[in-house]
C-alpha cells in the first residue's frame, strides 16, 4: 500500500462520463479542514483522550467490518483508522469471516467497510461499483 497515485474511485478515462476533476475531488489530506467540518456539524466536543463526542456527550465510535480477517482490506481498514484517529474518531475495526461478514451485511448491522471498484471504472459493466442497486437489503450492494 501507499506506491499508487492517490485517486477517487470513478468511471474510466474513455468513459463518456469521465471529468478529470473528479479523479482528484476532496483526496487532499487537510486535517484542519478536516477538523472544521467536524466541528461545524456538531462533533466538536472531545473526551479525555481526545476522540470526537456526540452532541448529547455520548462516546461517538465507527464501526469498520472488512470482509476476512487478513490481507488488503484489514490493511485498509488499518490505514483508514489511523487517519481517522487524526481527526479525533474512534473507529473499531471488526474483522470477521466472510459468512459471518454476509450475514451481518444482509441484516444491516455493518456501519462501514471497504471494497474495491470491480469492473474496471465503468458504470455500465459493474453498476453495483457506482450505484446502489442491490434489492435485498439496506446496503449499498457491492456483492
Amino acid at each position: 500500500m501507499g506506491f499508487a497515485p492517490p485517486q477517487q474511485a470513478t468511471v474510466i478515462a474513455e468513459h463518456p462520463a469521465f471529468e478529470e476533476e473528479f479523479t482528484t475531488h476532496l483526496i487532499q489530506r487537510d486535517l484542519d479542514l478536516s477538523n472544521k467540518w467536524l466541528d461545524e456539524i456538531g462533533l466538536d466536543s472531545r473526551d479525555s483522550d481526545g476522540y470526537r463526542l456526540f452532541p448529547s456527550g455520548n462516546e461517538l465510535t465507527l464501526i469498520l467490518s472488512p470482509r476476512g480477517t487478513e490481507g488488503i482490506s484489514v490493511e485498509m481498514s488499518e490505514l483508514i483508522k489511523r487517519q481517522l484517529d487524526d481527526v479525533g474518531l474512534r473507529v473499531l475495526v471488526r474483522t470477521a469471516e466472510s459468512a459471518l461478514w454476509t450475514e451481518r451485511l444482509n441484516a444491516g448491522k455493518i456501519q462501514m467497510t471497504v471494497w474495491a471498484v470491480m469492473g474496471g471504472g465503468d458504470p455500465l459493466a459493474t453498476p453495483a461499483s457506482f450505484f446502489p442497486v442491490c434489492a435485498t437489503g439496506s446496503h449499498w450492494c457491492l456483492l
